[in-house]
């Protein structure tokens, strides 16, 4: 298969990964419009002349092989215990269950990023829906809004305050903490990575999605050493590129603003529609396929 590359070359790539311009397909929905007011957003001196990075998403909407769609994928962490499973639904939707102890997770995404996680322990049991324009928190009768196109600290203090002492934000966090490095890399792995970037920073957790993308990227360049480099990446490889694509576009937008100002939150929701639609691609490119 082949990819064009941003100097119009092409290039072979692994997998069956058909190319999908990010901007297609979040093209109609919010997210579009959100875009297209932080651009008009007149910026104050301390924030130069808003975002302009040039950096633009070009993710992958998910590779069902042409035999059926990809099977379910088992994971199992042998130092935190947690079992998962991975698959893509029938209805075109991809599915994350894992258990560990009395923590479940349950996550659903989209092609376009769009995605429910649930964490619960017994009766605590905490929603995060992300559309292309809005990140809805509930627990119990608590619900909690960011509007991305406008976020502020009220609603960001409404988040945390819905999120605080809550068990399975805790034992999530810890979770992802102690899983297996080797774990990190499997489907299932990736998924919990970028939730627990997300619920990090929504918890309070500033740092959390950039200390995300700068340990995959350290990882990355380690393996990429003369010794190690590959002319053919695999499905990870492939993923794990893309997820540091979407993180330097954070960064880009994120640094448009000035330190303190809430706006630079809504750079969080691009980054996870794009990240999360990445993921879907991943369990499209990783997994062996099933017959209808």
């Amino acid at each position: 298969m082949e990819e064009r590359s941003r100097a119009g070359q092409r290039v072979k790539t692994r997998g069956k990964w058909p190319e999908v311009d990010m901007r297609r397909l979040i093209r109609g929905t919010s997210i579009g419009l959100w875009v297209a007011a932080m651009a008009t957003v007149v910026p104050s001196s301390a924030e130069a002349a808003g975002w302009r990075g040039t950096a633009r998403p070009v993710v992958l909407a998910g590779c069902a092989a042409d035999t059926g769609r990809p099977a379910r994928q088992v994971s199992y962490d042998q130092r935190t215990g947690v079992l998962t499973t991975v698959q893509i639904d029938p209805g075109g939707t991809a599915t994350l269950e894992a258990r560990a102890g009395d923590l479940e997770v349950h996550k659903v995404v989209r092609p376009n990023g769009h995605f429910r996680l649930v964490l619960q322990v017994r009766a605590d049991r905490v929603t995060i829906t992300a559309n292309g324009a809005t990140v809805e928190v509930q627990r119990g009768d608590e619900v909690a809004a960011v509007d991305a196109s406008a976020p502020n600290d009220e609603a960001l203090l409404r988040v945390r305050s819905v999120l605080a002492g809550s068990r399975p934000i805790r034992l999530f966090r810890a979770l992802v903490t102690n899983v297996e490095p080797a774990f990190e890399q499997s489907p299932a792995g990736a998924a919990l990575l970028l939730s627990d970037a997300l619920v990090g920073l929504l918890d309070g957790d500033i740092g959390a999605i950039e200390r995300l993308g700068r340990g995959i990227a350290a990882r990355r360049a380690a393996r990429l050493r003369p010794a190690h480099f590959s002319n053919s990446p695999g499905c990870f490889e492939i993923y794990e590129a893309e997820v540091i694509r979407a993180w330097i576009d954070y960064q880009e937008c994120r640094n448009s603003f000035a330190w303190w100002n809430p706006l630079k939150e809504g750079c969080t929701l691009r980054w996870m529609l794009w990240a999360e639609s990445a993921w879907f691609s991943f369990i499209g490119c990783s997994a062996v396929p099933i017959a209808r």
